[in-house]
């Protein structure tokens, strides 16, 4: 079933369920006892109409079967958005058809979305060239200016080909935007829940698709920004093997620190996210003085070591309870599995997967 197989990340609730008493229509005090003696026939039973029949379950999500559906269902919702850029990238979160994905290029080449989902699909893709990557890099980096992602797109190309000078200059000038680390999760999600809607896909299924089927897509970016530890690694490495000054160690790694805290910071910050965010603060902060004060936090590097550990910590145990969490998901009603999903959206699915244990652990006391 659908449910079982993309339940992955979604959230949990307790139904709440009341009996309705019968007790008024045993007692017709309206009538005298000879009334009562007097009546032979009893009043007719209403009849009540038929339940309508449970609704078949749909394919499950990610086979071709599923892809048919989706497109059937929601042909009416993008066509009336006029196929716009949003509705194409939703279809394309459905169905994995790659025409869907290029309409959507061709179409609005400028919109920041459709470059960011163009870079997760060719950046996993052993077919797609450097230059086709580049194109949407330099897209990207044009249609969103202010969010460091495409820069670390083009650190990403640049560690690639081995070039560590480009690779060093974009993760500097990714450091220096205001914006934040930006995969547009919550915007397609958003996208997503009203197209499995106007497309009559039950409730508790549109939750749990609009999550997944988004979430799915922009994953390559997540794991994607923490191959850039890479680059920090080959630099320390040649710094050691060169015989780097401390000072040269120590730049490096305050460079490290900004790029984790920009991970740290991402809108709509996954478990993936924060627990690269944290892997790469303890590591950077290692290679710092500690006597060294940390930005404007008015601690040295050893005291936010430190706090970073313990935040590593409690991370890496949330990961271990987040299968638990994701089994007991499966019973989830519909209504908290949406309290879920907008919390996820909101603030982030660390955030909901911490309400999912405290609901599972307050369930089983």
């Amino acid at each position: 079933m659908t449910r079982k197989t993309i339940s992955r990340g979604l959230a949990i609730a307790v139904v709440l369920a009341g009996l309705l008493g019968l007790s008024r229509w045993m007692r017709p005090t309206s009538l005298p006892p000879v009334a009562l003696m007097e009546s032979k026939t009893p009043p007719p039973s209403k009849v009540l109409p038929a339940s309508p029949a449970p609704a078949p379950p749909l394919p499950v999500f990610g086979t071709a079967a599923f892809a048919a559906m989706a497109k059937e269902r929601g042909a009416a919702w993008v066509g009336g958005r006029n196929r716009d850029a949003v509705s194409l990238l939703a279809l394309w979160d459905m169905t994995d058809d790659e025409n869907v994905l290029r309409e959507a290029a061709e179409k609005f080449p400028g919109n920041p979305q459709v470059c960011l989902a163009m870079l997760n699909h060719l950046f996993q893709k052993e077919t797609a060239t450097d230059g086709e990557k580049q194109h949407w890099v330099g897209r990207m980096i044009a249609a969103d200016p202010e969010n460091p992602l495409g820069l670390l797109y083009q650190a990403r190309l640049a560690f690639k080909n081995n070039d560590m000078t480009a690779a060093r200059a974009a993760l500097e000038s990714a450091v220096q935007k205001k914006g934040r680390i930006n995969h547009y999760l919550r915007e397609r999600m958003v996208t997503a829940k009203e197209g499995l809607l106007a497309s009559g896909v039950p409730l508790q299924d549109t939750y749990q698709l609009s999550m997944t089927g988004p979430m799915r897509k922009v994953s390559e970016g997540f794991s994607g920004t923490g191959s850039i530890a890479g680059i920090f690694k080959k630099e320390l490495e040649r710094l050691k093997g060169q015989n780097g000054t401390p000072e040269e160690k120590q730049e490096l790694a305050e460079l490290g620190l900004k790029v984790a805290e920009q991970q740290r910071l991402t809108e709509s910050p996954t478990l993936m996210t924060d627990l690269i965010a944290a892997n790469w603060k303890t590591k950077f902060l290692t290679e710092i003085n500690p006597e060294t004060e940390i930005g404007n936090t008015g601690r040295n590097a050893a005291q936010e070591l430190e706090l970073a550990l313990k935040a590593k910590d409690q991370l890496s145990e949330l990961l271990k309870t987040s299968s638990a969490a994701h089994t007991y998901l499966q019973s989830a009603p519909a209504e908290m599995m949406g309290q879920y999903a907008d919390l996820a959206m909101l603030k982030g699915e660390t955030a909901a997967l911490q309400f999912l244990i405290e609901a599972m652990e307050k369930s089983n006391r």
